[in-house]
């Protein structure tokens, strides 16, 4: 598929901080797909929606959200992901991410297709033939993005559709999810400060917006802070989409998921490109 013609590409940021870095990087690998690169101070579910109207404007089938904070390890991540997208109940996909170049690098060849229930906004490649009408939910209390992309991936679940991780990667700048969060080393760390710590996380929740309840899968950091867009986005969804959030999170997918992944042979040393190099 010839992607100038069938792709446009998208970021809205709130800062300028990675748009220099961002361009040459894209620019570099896709030099001939169109990016929409905005920077405007306003929430994320906001810039989002802007996005998703000014994609529809050009009449382009595919529609790539991104944030800024990433860059592309492979000139054949976009094709890839439209590769899978062309399966007939799939609406989404996205990509695995790693989060500190200097560590770990991952060999795509022993990543897995697998259907996820929702893509965090760094990578989300739509069909607009599917979902172009579904919009980002402005009204959500928060300026953090998970729950922007919660919101739109559920959207998506309901209408029918699947969502998908494909076997490749990007780098995220961003913390993002790591195989770490959560197991953080209870022997070393301070409990008096953990619980102190969540005691004011939990003070500074909107009650309205958490329907008056405190259970909550508080999900840490490995230093033993918590992940606070990781632990809301599970709340948000866990409330609103009961039997979505019980049928993908329970004891049986997880384990299977965690022992699939544990067989994996993730860690490959390559050689970076240039433009890789920060």
């Amino acid at each position: 598929m010839n992607l100038k013609n069938n792709v446009v590409v998208g970021v809205y940021t709130n800062k300028e901080k990675y748009l220099r870095r961002f361009v040459e990087n894209f620019n570099a690998l896709y030099p001939d797909v169109e990016l929409i690169y905005n920077v405007y101070d306003a929430p994320i579910s906001n810039n989002m929606e802007i996005l998703r109207r000014d994609f529809k404007k050009t009449g382009k089938r595919y529609w790539l959200f991104l944030d800024d904070d990433i860059l592309f390890c492979s000139a054949d991540t976009i094709k890839k992901a439209l590769s899978y997208l062309k399966k007939p109940d799939y609406a989404l996909t996205t990509t695995y991410q790693i989060t500190d170049l200097h560590l770990t690098y991952i060999n795509p060849s022993n990543l897995q297709f697998r259907d996820i229930l929702w893509s965090a906004g760094y990578f989300m490649l739509v069909d607009s033939h599917k979902i172009g009408d579904i919009e980002f939910d402005r009204s959500l209390p928060t300026s953090r993005g998970s729950l922007a992309d919660i919101e739109y991936c559920m959207q998506i679940n309901q209408a029918g559709f699947k969502i998908g991780i494909i076997p490749d990667y990007v780098y995220h700048e961003d913390s993002g999810y790591s195989e770490k969060i959560g197991k953080f080393d209870l022997d070393k760390a301070d409990i008096s400060e953990v619980n102190k710590n969540v005691n004011q996380f939990f003070k500074s929740l909107n009650t309205k917006f958490f329907y008056d309840q405190r259970e909550m899968k508080v999900v840490f950091r490995e230093d033993g802070s918590i992940h606070r867009d990781q632990t809301i986005g599970h709340h948000y969804l866990k409330h609103k989409y009961p039997k979505l959030y019980k049928e993908f999170f329970n004891d049986k997918n997880l384990n299977h998921l965690k022992e699939t992944m544990k067989n994996e042979p993730i860690l490959n040393k390559t050689i970076l490109p240039s433009y890789l190099k920060i």
